[in-house]
């Protein structure tokens, strides 16, 4: 058995090498009919995948909260206008790329209640929010860390787990845009 995780969240998964997994308990992506379980949650097979930014939603949020903290002590830093800036860009960051992500899923979860099919266009925006999200949660977290002069990483502190974590977490997930639902996607008027 091996434990894999990501040190700044405190996330553990557990890897279980050859055990057998009853069929009643599995199913596949590739095949809809082998999908037992009716409902929403159940008739987009990847939106597992959903869950994935919630991870850097909370890194990048954590790491302006440290600055903050650690800045309230230090009125030199807490008063220092690049430091002020920088919590004002990192927040709204942060806050744009949380609401783009749960408007896309709150479309895509409507969707999926209505009982209808997700259009090419939903699928696309599902498929790329991803990437877009923990980009925008790197950059976040690359801002606070420049706030900080650079001193997390030599510190081995909360902002190196985070960057730590945050390059892991962008590292291991397929980033790639579906450019063949982009191209197909309908224009919106809106």
């Amino acid at each position: 058995m091996a434990h894999h995780g990501l040190r700044g969240t405190g996330s553990n998964d557990v890897v279980v090498n050859d055990e057998f997994v009853p069929e009643e308990r599995t199913f596949s992506f590739q095949d809809p009919q082998l999908i037992k379980r009716s409902g929403p949650l159940y008739s987009f097979p990847f939106l597992f995948i959903a869950k994935s930014a919630a991870p850097a939603l909370g890194i990048a949020r954590h790491a302006i909260d440290v600055l903050v903290k650690s800045s309230a002590g230090k009125p030199a830093r807490r008063d220092d206008v690049y430091v002020q800036e920088t919590v004002g860009r990192a927040e709204t960051a942060l806050a744009a790329a949380r609401a783009y992500y749960f408007d896309v899923m709150g479309d895509l979860w409507a969707t999926l209640l209505d009982g209808r099919q997700l259009s090419d266009r939903q699928i696309a925006l599902f498929t790329t929010a991803f990437p877009h999200v923990v980009g925008v949660c790197v950059e976040v977290v690359q801002l606070v860390y420049k706030a900080t002069d650079g001193g997390a990483v030599d510190r081995k502190g909360p902002l190196d787990r985070c960057l730590r974590d945050l390059g892991q977490h962008d590292d291991t997930e397929d980033t790639r845009p579906p450019s063949e639902w982009l191209r197909r996607s309908e224009p919106q008027s809106d």
